[in-house]
């Protein structure tokens, strides 16, 4: 036997697949529109998210673990936090697809790739009293 099966049922192919930096979690997106992210250990589902008229191919973990970069078919960015998957913000540079995300060590910036050739870096920041992650 070669491996162990993991996880089953998704409903289309795996185009995006992405292992957290800290806990026991694999993420994993397809055409159909599906975000699933798998606790490897206990072999169990443990979020989901279904994005409606968009179809996620490129996932990409924050080294610090607390947000997840999802890039699309249709040029959009959206940027999740990793324990709920709730949207932080969202954008869009280009209309073609997302081809690779990457965050710097610190979490801070977030470089994207589409296949216009277009590369955009995004900076986060905090605004004044508000606890969550803003894009410049």
């Amino acid at each position: 036997r070669r491996g162990r099966l993991i996880l089953q049922g998704l409903d289309s192919p795996a185009h995006g697949l992405c292992c957290h930096p800290a806990l026991p979690l694999v993420a994993v997106c397809g055409y159909s529109g599906f975000l699933h992210m798998w606790n490897y250990h206990l072999r169990s589902l443990h979020l989901v998210k279904l994005f409606d008229k968009l179809m996620p191919q490129v996932l990409a973990f924050s080294p610090d673990g607390n947000l997840l970069a999802v890039g699309f078919a249709n040029g959009h960015v959206k940027l999740l936090r990793s324990s709920d998957l709730s949207e932080v913000c969202g954008s869009r540079d280009s209309r073609d697809p997302v081809t690779h995300l990457c965050f710097s060590y610190d979490s801070l910036y977030l470089a994207v790739a589409h296949a216009d050739r277009c590369v955009c870096l995004y900076h986060f920041c905090r605004r004044h009293n508000d606890k969550h992650y803003a894009m410049e």
